[in-house]
């Protein structure tokens, strides 16, 4: 519950800010590449780790494309799971921008699970200044004969040119963690 709080807490001040932080920097970009290592931190035990890839690619001002990876593997067990679809983004000021998408998913384990479902999420990404970026969001993930999970999201990304930025980001729901850190190509 006090995740749920803190979380809920970071998304309604980073809404306030998309909403009055004037031009420090441009919006941030949906068009990148992204490379991650992923742990993920289990209530009951267990801390797999693996990596993740992530490809968004804007089709037209408001509408993206996006592709991502997961693969994280503990003892021998492996779990992939893909994401493919698509998202609105709408700018609320110069340096924010509000996003929702939808994405098929597809989720698979060394353990013979394989099923497809769907992702939904929403959220603000916000460029605080010309070098930092930060993002709250909020992720529902339904895949068949598996639970439904509700994850909150947050993050930033530190630009180290206008290209090469640092990522990290938090995510969690009632029973995992998950903390990834790696580098975006932005173009």
């Amino acid at each position: 519950m006090k995740k749920s709080i803190l979380t809920l807490a970071v998304v309604s001040a980073l809404s306030v800010a998309a909403f009055t932080n004037e031009a420090k920097a441009d919006t941030p970009s949906f068009d990148f590449l992204q490379l991650s290592k992923t742990t993920v931190d289990f209530d009951n035990g267990g801390e797999p780790d693996g990596f993740e890839l992530k490809w968004n690619n804007e089709l037209t001002d408001n509408i993206y494309l996006n592709v991502d990876y997961t693969d994280i593997e503990e003892g021998g067990a492996d779990l992939q799971l893909t994401n493919l679809g698509l998202g609105y983004k709408s700018e609320v000021s110069n340096s924010s921008v509000v996003f929702a998408q939808l994405d098929y998913s597809k989720m698979e384990t060394s353990g013979g699970f394989d099923e497809n479902g769907y992702r939904a999420s929403f959220g603000v990404r916000t460029a605080w200044t010309k070098n930092l970026e930060v993002k709250a969001a909020y992720e529902y993930l339904d895949i068949d004969n598996f639970d439904s999970e509700s994850f909150f999201v947050v993050g930033g990304a530190y630009n180290l040119t206008d290209a090469l930025a640092f990522t990290l980001e938090y995510k969690t729901e009632s029973d995992l963690d998950q903390t990834s850190f790696g580098i975006r190509y932005s173009f």
